[in-house]
């Protein structure tokens, strides 16, 4: 009977169509081979137990707890949107960051300045995020323009206003939208889009997801992953950059957790899931490497 229910939800997902073969796997930079999907199940069956993972506890939490506010949402969208490329264990300059109470991390002091770039500038120094800063610059500027627009008539996100790039997280937020059926989540993973906001690619868009606690069924692919799955599914960082490419691989991982769900019923969700393999590949180790969040 277990192994039926198991077959029948890999089924559900199968029949949505968004498992595919990408045309792209014969190319070497994308290969994902028929039995990629059982092959990472292996791989996940080996985790420690996320009552062992510091980083999946935190995980847990958020997503028990989801931000309701442009506020909150603010914090975790700087903190992700900075991460890009930039060492993020608790003791680096994106960990610190996170976890102080830079002008930076406060949505009402970034509008009250306007578009003062000099102020973001020295705002930046004080954090020591002294890497890509006119990017880090143009990032923030977009997302205060977006910021903007959505808010509605007060700080709550389900009185947002959609179209200003930021419809996912208020869709969520509000429950228009959910994606807590792992079995039909890929649908919705497929939905998102980032196209409107400065720096906030496939990646990001679902780190800031995950990390509010707003997506329970979505994966922040980054080379973490990529070094864990190794020689099971090879992808590459600019095959990440193509949409068709990076759901390929997020619906092999959402297939492998469907797959060993009945045995490690300790991870409910791909967002547990993805705090748990982002602190084992943690050079500081499981129990206490991973994300620093905000």
């Amino acid at each position: 009977m277990e192994n039926q229910l198991i077959a029948e939800r890999c089924n559900q997902v199968l029949n949505t169509k968004v498992i595919r073969r990408s045309k792209f796997t014969d190319q070497k930079s994308m290969n994902i081979p028929v039995n990629a999907a059982e092959e990472v199940a292996d791989l996940l069956m080996t985790l420690p137990r996320v009552a062992d993972i510091q980083n999946a506890q935190a995980r847990l939490e958020r997503l028990a707890n989801p931000v309701t506010t442009f506020s909150a949402l603010w914090r975790q969208y700087i903190n992700c949107g900075f991460s890009s490329q930039e060492k993020s264990d608790p003791d680096t300059a994106i960990g610190r960051f996170a976890k102080s109470n830079s002008p930076l991390m406060d949505w009402q002091s970034v509008f009250d300045h306007g578009e003062d770039v000099q102020w973001i500038a020295a705002e930046l120094v004080a954090a020591g995020l002294n890497r890509m800063t006119d990017k880090k610059t143009r990032l923030l500027l977009s997302a205060r323009q977006a910021f903007s627009g959505a808010m509605g008539k007060d700080d709550r996100l389900v009185n947002g206003n959609v179209g200003f790039g930021l419809d996912v997280f208020l869709d969520l937020a509000s429950g228009r939208a959910s994606d807590r059926d792992i079995a039909t989540s890929a649908q919705f993973s497929r939905s998102i889009d980032s196209g409107q906001l400065y720096g906030i690619g496939h990646k990001q868009v679902r780190n800031i997801l995950v990390n509010t606690g707003l997506a329970h069924n979505v994966v922040p692919i980054d080379s973490r992953w990529r070094e864990y799955v190794g020689h099971h599914l090879h992808f590459a960082a600019t095959d990440l950059a193509q949409h068709s490419r990076y759901l390929d691989v997020e619906n092999v991982i959402r297939t492998a957790l469907i797959l060993v769900q009945k045995r490690r019923d300790d991870i409910p969700c791909l967002a547990v899931l993805d705090a748990s393999v982002f602190a084992v590949q943690s050079a500081d180790g499981h129990a206490s490497g991973g994300w620093a969040g905000a």
